[in-house]
């Protein structure tokens, strides 16, 4: 599944807070536990149909899931010659009136890939057998260098992934044996 076809950041914002609202008071908490539980019904049936197409194996296979890192909601899309997708992020914190201020506009982001994580996909892997969680929080930079590693608002760029990749999911990979250690 592709996280940001299935999260609707619409949901867990509020409407036009007062001047100087933190991030945290940007969010509808209500509305986020309404994303986090419709997300995690699609996860649990996503899992299911898996497990249920790979019935007759003679092993669990494991099923890996992960998040973003956080991202720069910049407003940046996905433009590959005739296909445009997103933004995303930016559109939605427009919509709700959030301030055009990066800091702040960063930290909402911030707290939403959290809530994602912790409230979602850590708990999901922990529960259910088979599946790994990976949590690629962090990785990329968000500094004056931020371009570099994300393509868009939400995708990181070939270098971004290969760091995402060689940080998060190699490790986790190793200790599945889906791949294996350089000989020294």
């Amino acid at each position: 599944g592709a996280g940001n076809d299935a999260v609707d950041v619409d949901m867990a914002l509020h409407d036009h807070r007062p001047p100087g609202t933190d991030a945290e008071g940007w969010f509808d908490d209500r509305g986020m536990d309404d994303m986090l539980f419709r997300l995690r019904q699609a996860f649990t049936r996503l899992i299911a149909a898996i497990r249920f197409a790979k019935r007759d194996a003679p092993s669990l296979a494991p099923i890996f899931v992960h998040g973003y890192d956080y991202p720069v909601p910049d407003g940046r899309g996905f433009e590959f010659g005739l296909i445009h997708a997103g933004p995303w992020l930016k559109p939605a914190l427009d919509r709700h009136g959030v301030p055009d201020d990066m800091a702040l506009r960063g930290e909402i982001a911030h707290i939403l890939i959290d809530r994602l994580n912790d409230d979602l996909l850590a708990p999901l892997a922990a529960a259910t057998p088979g599946v790994v969680y990976i949590d690629s929080r962090g990785i990329l930079p968000r500094d004056g260098t931020y371009r570099d590693y994300w393509s868009n608002e939400l995708h990181p760029t070939n270098l971004g992934f290969r760091r995402i990749f060689e940080q998060a999911w190699l490790p986790r990979l190793f200790e599945h044996g889906i791949a294996l250690r350089p000989s020294p």
